[in-house]
């Protein structure tokens, strides 16, 4: 071999170099054995280097299992006798060095059957040290090779590599042997076998196979790991009570607590002896074992693993090392989420994952057990631990809370009292907000199991002071008046449109407060009341700087206010507590009018302060609802309840003629949570008079969400009974005419428009003609809207008031063709009458509305609507994520997403006038698929809306596809049926994750609703294309994320109909991936799939079936 051309090839291939490599390589076993030779000399020289490099390379090709099975058995056992006589001379370079000073590399195998020369420090600098490069890269081969040996019983590594003295070469070796190991599942699976698998045949069973599959080949690996952890156990200790207790509160005494059951961990120390760097990795082997190896056989020392990660994250003080165990623990919460009945005690134990929890809680707080020392650095906050551990803890606490608090109670004696306190004080301790945040995480998943605890009868009583205090001590880490260390770190900023980092954090707290009141809302109720009044004197107490900062608080506290509002609807007796709940209103109202009425100094924190009231305000509206009950039973709070109801909408009505545009949505809002929900007779009140007078010209001047909700309120206010009295019909021709007065400042300017024949007779174009239309459409849309949910009668009344509107706004499609915000408000009009008056509107107008339909979708395709959104992938890619994208383009694609939405509408209507049109859709949905929906295509919104429609169109409208739910055989529509199922099937090779969630959740609704795969045109033509698409997507790990959900999703599909399955599918899945494969991974793999039934394991086996796969297909 001319080594001096290999090194040249790999630093500067070229032509002639790629030529002679190539030729070099067509003896790809003889080519390894020559080129291996440059690194059994030890020459320090960089190109002998790459040389072996490039050996080494040769020989993890070879390795492969494709590969390594066309090798005779004479070519393996040479291959393995050189990479042998390799390893001999890098651990003969490694002992050198090692006895000079500690090795700073991982190098590999140190076999005694070949003796090596006696090396002192005097020669050992005359020998090269190995790069760390090869060294990896050797392990990595002498891994893959022993993997390929051991499954054939010819060569067990794990018999050798005790041999190996030096620790930090034997682990590391070990780690990737480990590796390689667990990611074949023949060898991870849990089990009693022999040292190596026996050959499976095809008509083996699968059952017969899983059984032989095992860890046993863990075991030494596991005694060597623990040996060179070295922990010494002394005696047990109790857990003392620490600190301020979340299940005791602020009265809970600071001395230990009496002595208890032993759970806790042994008090152990690690020996000066220990060598860190083998420590790490001995624990990095454990942890991967750990997650796998049966908890229940002694053999595999699942308790001693668990025991050394909780002994290192305590006890440690190389921190990294500290903080590989604490990582430990959390794989293992995060694997164990199954534990066995009589296994529980020993996992949740004081020597299990629970003391490990509790020891390292008890270093970062500072806080020493029973016959312990406090911790060096305790003082210096978070008991001298690092950030990286304190990350390292929070991870592992979320993962015992989330996984096992449950089980933590039926074990007698854990320290939850202790776990607590040093939880409560461990978060308080944070110095981040992130960390802090991370803290309040793991409350709230705290709190959700005492809520399920609470909602199966079970008594949390026990935690009420404990949970109080906590609630006490979150609000100041929200107040800049209580000197919060957190709030100058974090950014107010939302101009990305996404929450701000304070919005974030305060969220956050707020909703663990709030979980808190639904456990114990008496005392969160107290507590916010009294924190409210405390502060609500800031506004007129403070001025400068300093405004800005109380605006902010009383925004908190506003919205802590509105989080109480419900339970004083059920809290106590109401009767009694009325006059402290209006005086709280009372309070908001005041306090709303001081932000309302001051001065412009600080105008922009005062603005988001109103909004703030307005919204705790509206939060009361049930509160409202049910006083107003209370005052037409008893008359004598009927005076007391309009005083306060014409306060608030005197308030209402003052904001929605404010300047700022959120404030007057908060108040539109307000005002028709008013009229919908509390239902009073708004007319009479005398605050609303300015409003009702003026209507028209206030709503002219609004945001499209204020105006919607002013007509809004004033249709309800007309047209909807008080207290659901009957009414008669004299009574409901009279609202009627109301109502018709009301909008006929609308609709006879609107008719004017048109002439006898309903042409129009003006420029559709003139700006005021082209606004006052808008405003039309808009107004009758809303009052529309709000009776979408109403009884017959109110419905009647406001179709009978719009009727004469309808005819000529559908007639506009064709005039506003071209004009793509038009159509936007057309489209609103007829899917409100479509869908909120579809009863009264039908009979008159069902063909009209088909016909506009039919109408729009060949205008879609002639207006180039399809091509645009097709264009908008490419002018992105063009112009960078900053791209400035034309208005007119952008109101064109929100055009056509409310087309779809508006047909995915209209598809829920079965009737046969809609079923008609089923076809024409389905046509649409063709030609648009390529442009709205392939993955190339950029708009999220669009592909989400278009994949609604279909899904509708197949449920809504299953008799129509399926012939009935029930049955299996073929309907006259199969064709249009695998046209929508090929158009989802592509969409799962979208790079939108967005798209593939909903699509796969979408797909799996279908076949809930019509029995997708159990019908036989399914099973036939679409189960194989289906299960090869998620089978190439788990092979190719492109969505990872949602592993758990495929795999569910193909166990459905591949026993829908197991002898189908087995008849059809198994032998294309042997052809079409197993083809080349050596037969006894063949044999693996067909026993695998041949064993997926309809059972518990189907899951496992479909894994499994994967894993061996990716494997086997290796090279």
């Amino acid at each position: 071999m001319d080594t001096a051309l290999i090194a040249l090839h790999l630093r500067q291939p070229t032509a002639h170099t790629h030529a002679v490599v190539n030729q070099f390589l067509a003896q790809s076993v003889d080519a390894a054995a020559e080129s291996v030779s440059g690194l059994l000399e030890l020459r320090n020289d960089e190109d002998a280097q790459l040389c072996c490099w490039f050996a080494l390379s040769i020989y993890e090709t070879l390795a492969a299992p494709r590969n390594w099975s066309q090798l005779p058995p004479h070519a393996r056992r040479a291959a393995k006798d050189r990479i042998v006589k390799l390893l001999l001379a890098a651990a003969a370079s490694a002992d050198a060095h090692a006895r000079v000073s500690a090795p700073q590399l991982s190098l590999p195998l140190h076999l005694p059957p070949t003796p090596q020369p006696a090396l002192s420090p005097s020669n050992a600098s005359t020998i090269p040290q190995i790069p760390s490069f090869l060294a990896q890269k050797l392990n990595a081969v002498v891994a893959r090779i022993a993997a390929r040996m051991y499954s054939d019983s010819e060569w067990i590594v794990f018999d050798d590599l005790p041999s190996i003295n030096n620790s930090r070469v034997r682990l590391a070796l070990t780690e990737r042997v480990v590796d390689e190991f667990l990611s074949i599942s023949i060898f991870a699976s849990i089990g009693a076998r022999p040292m190596h698998a026996p050959q499976s045949t095809p008509n083996s069973t699968p059952s017969s196979t899983r059984a032989a599959a095992s860890l046993a080949w863990s075991v030494p690996v596991i005694a060597d790991c623990l040996t060179v952890l070295n922990c010494a156990s002394h005696s047990p200790t109790s857990f003392p009570s620490v600190g301020l207790s979340p299940s005791r509160g602020d009265s809970l005494p600071h001395s230990p607590v009496h002595q208890q059951k032993d759970l806790s961990p042994a008090t152990a120390s690690i020996p000066r002896s220990v060598d860190m760097p083998s420590a790490l990795s001995a624990l990095k082997i454990l942890a991967l074992l750990a997650q796998r190896v049966p908890m229940s056989e002694p053999i595999y020392a699942f308790r001693d693993m668990v025991s050394s990660f909780g002994v290192y994250a305590a006890s440690c003080d190389d921190l990294d090392v500290a903080g590989e165990a604490l990582g430990a623990l959390a794989d293992v919460c995060n694997a164990r989420k199954k534990v066995e009945a009589r296994a529980v005690g020993e996992f949740m134990g004081g020597a299990g994952v629970g003391g490990g929890v509790v020891r390292a809680l008890r270093r970062s707080t500072g806080m020493a057990g029973v016959g312990e020392e406090p911790r060096v650095g305790a003082h210096n906050g978070l008991g001298g631990v690092d950030e990286q551990y304190t990350s390292k803890l929070i991870h592992l606490m979320s993962s015992f809370m989330r996984n096992h608090i449950k089980r933590v109670e039926s074990v007698p004696g854990f320290p939850l009292d202790e776990f607590l306190q040093l939880l409560f004080k461990f978060t308080f301790m944070q110095s981040s907000a992130e960390s802090f945040i991370d803290c309040i995480r793991i409350w709230e998943l705290f709190i959700d199991f005492l809520t399920a605890q609470q909602n199966l009868g079970i008594s949390v009583n026990r935690y009420r002071d404990g949970l109080v205090s906590l609630s006490r001590y979150v609000v100041p880490a929200l107040l800049y008046s209580q000197g919060s260390k957190y709030l100058d770190d974090l950014s107010f900023d939302r101009s990305d449109g996404h929450e701000s980092e304070w919005d974030s954090f305060s969220n956050t707290c707020l909703s663990l407060i709030a979980k808190i009141s639904d456990l114990f809302p008496a005392d969160i109720v107290q507590q916010v009341i009294e924190l409210f009044i405390g502060n609500e004197g800031l506004l007129l107490q403070v001025a400068g700087p300093k405004l800005d900062a109380a605006c902010r608080d009383l925004c908190t506290i506003a919205r802590l206010i509105g989080q109480i509002a419900h339970f004083f609807c059920n809290l106590g007796d109401f009767e009694e507590n009325l006059k402290d709940t209006v005086r709280l209103v009372e309070r908001i109202l005041e306090l709303l009018k001081a932000g309302l009425d001051g001065q412009d100094q600080g105008r922009v924190a005062k603005n988001i302060l109103c909004c703030e009231l307005l919204g705790s305000l509206r939060m009361y509206i049930h509160w409202m609802e049910k006083y107003f009950a209370l005052a037409n039973v008893k008359g004598e709070h009927a005076h007391d309840f309009s005083v306060l109801l014409n306060a608030v909408l005197d308030v209402a009505v003052t904001s929605l003629l404010s300047k700022d545009a959120d404030i007057v949505v908060k108040s539109s809002q307000l005002l028709f949570s008013v009229a919908y929900t509390i239902r009073p007779n708004i007319v009479l009140f005398p605050a609303m008079r300015p409003l009702l007078s003026n209507a028209h010209g206030i709503a002219r001047n609004l945001v499209l969400e204020a105006k919607q909700n002013l007509y809004k309120v004033v249709t309800l206010a007309i047209v909807v009974p008080v207290n659901a009295t009957k009414v008669s019909e004299e009574e409901w021709n009279s609202r009627l005419s109301q109502l018709n007065e009301f909008f006929s400042t609308l609709v006879q300017p609107f008719q004017s428009l048109f002439n006898a024949e309903g042409k129009l007779v003006v420029n559709a174009q003139d700006p005021l003609v082209r606004g006052e239309v808008r405003h039309v459409l808009e107004a009758l849309t809303a009052a529309m809207q709000a009776v979408d949910a109403e009884a017959a009668n109110p419905k009647n009344v406001v179709y009978l008031s719009i009727k004469p509107v309808i005819v000529r706004a559908l007639s506009l499609f064709e005039v506003y063709a071209q004009d793509s915000a038009m159509l936007l408000d057309l489209f609103n009009f007829t899917q409100a009458l479509q869908v909120s008056l579809k009863r009264q509107s039908s009979r008159e107008n069902g063909t009209l509305v088909v016909e506009t339909l039919q109408l729009f979708m060949k205008m879609v395709e002639s207006k180039g609507l399809l091509h645009l959104a097709a264009s908008q992938q490419q002018k992105g890619a063009a112009n960078g994520l900053d791209a400035v994208v034309a208005s007119a383009d952008l109101s064109q694609l929100h055009l056509l997403d409310k087309f779809l939405e508006f047909l995915t509408a209209i598809v829920q209507d079965n009737s046969k006038t809609i079923e008609a049109l089923l076809n024409d859709i389905f046509v649409f949905c063709q030609y648009s698929f390529k442009f709205i929906a392939h993955e190339d295509s950029a708009n999220e919104s669009l592909k989400l809306h278009f994949f609604d429609l279909l899904f509708t169109l197949l449920t809504f409208h299953q008799r129509y596809y399926f012939g009935s739910t029930v049955s299996r055989s073929a309907s006259q529509h199969e064709h249009e049926v695998a046209g929508m199922l090929e158009m989802i099937a592509n969409s799962f090779s979208d790079r939108n994750m967005e798209v593939f969630r909903h699509n796969l959740a979408g797909l799996n609704s279908v076949n809930v609703k019509c029995t997708l795969y159990l019908k036989e045109f399914f099973q036939k033509h679409m189960m194989v294309p289906f299960i090869d698409l998620f089978l190439g997507i788990l092979i190719a790990k492109g969505h990872d994320f949602m592993k758990d959900e495929i795999v569910d999703t193909l166990a459905k599909i591949m026993t829908c109909h197991t002898p189908y399955f087995r008849h059809e599918y198994v032998p294309h899945f042997m052809v079409k991936y197993c083809s080349g494969l050596h037969s006894q991974d063949q044999a693996t793999l067909f026993n695998c799939i041949n064993g997926i039934e309809n059972g518990t394991n189907t899951s496992e086996l479909i894994s499994s079936l994967v894993v061996d796969l990716v494997y086997f297909q290796k090279g």
